[in-house]
């Protein structure tokens, strides 16, 4: 088949996305690997339901995306990867509600030029091949998006009643990711701005009544759930976390390029120029699909900037706007008459996005960071009755197995004493990694003066874009240069009590 047949063949183009978007979300999936502390307590989380025990579901409320997970583990076994495969699919649909959105937005080769965009983006990939809750989010928030705009562009009330259905699920993925409604209530008062609908009854009842119905389903289905939780979950867990945990963040200009830096880290410069045209595109043209992108967009980037709040996950939501927007630029460069020289830069563009974001993609495809799941496995076979780790989360899933026992190394168990008593309770192992060597002298004291009895390359972990959470980037690439953090230490306590 030609090329250029092939290029007019939109459904022969929209499959080959997805099959990219596929090999790209799921090669090598059962060798990815947990190596947050969050992806094992959802997973945890996720087989103690199925064992008849209610737990705290993962960090906050996110039973949306935990059922997910319980989904994956019905499905698949009670592997981790059951999980990957369920944020893989998640991250496909994405890509396909990409589409849909640039289609219905503007065009279907917007469409599919944005889709393509995400389907290879890096930034993209890494959350889909990981546990956490954000490329779930990522799919409610969009597909919630693309039903309000079918409800603007049909006036209807179907639509707009699924639209605040869809957005009620997002609440239950993750809280903040109800911020979806504040993104339709603005674009709703900017289009009643720019139509003067407060000045025609007839218009203003529609737009009023379409919003009403939206804000009163996510009332209502959000209420509703919360006082469910309430009244059935255990008052241990009766601990419901609301907005953001700000960590060390506070309003600041110190970060302020820290998320369009991500773009080209995670992503390609091409992309960054190209949303950048988008944006000017969209201040340009102001179409209904423009106003919303951009809202969507640059409210995420400009709160998260101005906060200080280094968080790759949670920007996740704005990533398929920014796909849409960056293809409007490089379509920009398209119009380009001067000479015909516009389908020229338009092809170089694309051709250049596309061998930097899948050169970049390459280390998040190809690598695995099994160390800890290897750790555990070692633990096992070599006799373990109980566990020491500086990786609760982790190992809260991994340890399930035997099942052993699992005891935090924080600072109530990190001195010899505590050691040497745990160690007459019955714990066998103790496993330490770069978590407990960035605080903890004693961790540094055992593993400069003691052999383990396993010693597991964790490289892949330190490079993990997921770890740099608040003030702590510059640490990690302190760590990356000390070849000690790149390792998982397992000892037998009983070797250790004879030489302490």
């Amino acid at each position: 088949m030609k090329l250029d047949k092939l290029m007019k063949n939109r459904k022969l183009l929209l499959i080959l996305i997805l099959i990219l978007a596929i090999g790209l979300r799921f090669y090598n999936i059962t060798e990815i690997g947990i190596d947050q502390w969050d992806e094992g307590e959802y997973l945890d989380a996720a087989e103690s339901f199925l064992e008849g025990k209610w737990q705290w579901l993962g960090i906050g409320l996110k039973p949306l995306h935990n059922a997910g997970l319980v989904m994956g583990i019905l499905l698949f076994g009670n592997y981790d990867y059951s999980g990957f495969i369920v944020t893989a699919a998640l991250g496909v649909l994405t890509v396909l509600i990409v589409y849909f959105l640039g289609k219905e937005f503007f065009d279907e080769k917007t469409g599919l030029l944005a889709a393509f965009i995400l389907a290879i983006m890096e930034y993209h990939i890494y959350f889909s091949r990981a546990l956490f809750s954000d490329v779930t989010s990522t799919f409610f928030v969009s597909m919630t998006i693309l039903l309000y705009f079918i409800s603007v562009k049909k006036a209807s009330k179907m639509f707009a009643l699924l639209a605040g259905i869809f957005a009620s699920l997002c609440f239950l993925v993750r809280i903040n990711a109800i911020a979806v409604v504040f993104i339709i209530l603005f674009a709703e008062l900017i289009f009643a701005i720019r139509d003067k609908a407060f000045f025609d009854k007839k218009i203003f009842k529609e737009r009023f009544a379409r919003f009403l119905i939206i804000f009163s389903v996510v009332c209502v289905f959000c209420f509703s759930v919360f006082n469910a939780y309430l009244f059935f979950a255990p008052s241990n867990l009766v601990e419901v976390q609301f907005g953001i945990n700000t960590g060390q963040a506070g309003l600041s200009l110190d970060y302020g390029t820290f998320y369009l830096e991500q773009l080209v880290i995670l992503g390609s410069p091409i992309l960054l120029l190209a949303f950048l045209l988008g944006v000017f595109k969209g201040f340009e043209s102001r179409k209904n699909g423009d106003i919303i992108l951009l809202i969507w967009s640059l409210s995420i980037l400009i709160f998260f900037s101005l906060y200080g709040f280094k968080r790759y996950r949670i920007f996740m939501m704005a990533l398929p706007a920014i796909a849409i927007l960056a293809s409007r630029g490089l379509f920009m460069l398209k119009n380009i008459n001067f000479k015909k020289i516009g389908n020229k830069l338009f092809l170089v563009a694309v051709l250049l996005l596309a061998i930097t974001s899948l050169y970049a993609s390459y280390d998040t495809v190809a690598s695995s960071s099994t160390a800890y799941r290897d750790a555990a496995e070692f633990v096992r076979l070599d006799g373990g009755q109980g566990v020491i780790v500086s990786q609760l989360g982790i190992f809260q899933y991994y340890s399930n197995e035997k099942p052993l026992p699992v005891v935090f190394f924080d600072n109530l168990n990190s001195s010899e004493i505590k050691l040497e008593k745990l160690y007459n309770e019955g714990y066998s192992h103790l496993i330490l990694d770069y978590r407990a060597l960035q605080y903890n002298e004693l961790a540094h004291k055992i593993v400069n003066s003691f052999e383990p009895a396993k010693k597991i390359d964790n490289t892949a972990t330190l490079f993990d874009p997921a770890i740099a959470n608040p003030g702590l980037i510059e640490d990690f690439e302190e760590m990356r240069k000390n070849e000690i953090y790149h390792y998982v230490y397992v000892y037998r306590l009983a070797d250790l009590m004879e030489s302490i």
